[in-house]
């Protein structure tokens, strides 16, 4: 799961971090990842919550979905989803 944290929807890193997950939407149903957005935080924040429920990444400026997709499928459980198929 993906958990963003932004002041607006109007925020220019918010919109810069969904435009990047819109253009990769087919890479983030591959990984099974559900994007929430909270609203009238003090800051921007992007967090990876894993499947364990741990965070397993947290973030205060926007990623690239090149850079989270190799973070996702360098763990364990993605490692064993693709081994599996």
């Amino acid at each position: 799961m993906l958990i963003i944290d932004t002041p607006s929807v109007q925020d220019a890193p918010y919109r810069q971090q969904i435009s990047a997950f819109g253009a990769a939407s087919a890479g983030l149903k591959e990984r099974d990842l559900e994007v929430i957005t909270q609203t009238s935080a003090p800051a921007f924040r992007v967090r990876l919550v894993g499947k364990d429920g741990g965070v397993k990444l947290d973030r205060s400026t926007p990623m690239t979905t090149d850079a989270l997709f190799a973070l996702i499928d360098a763990m364990p459980m993605r490692q064993d989803e693709l081994s599996n198929r």
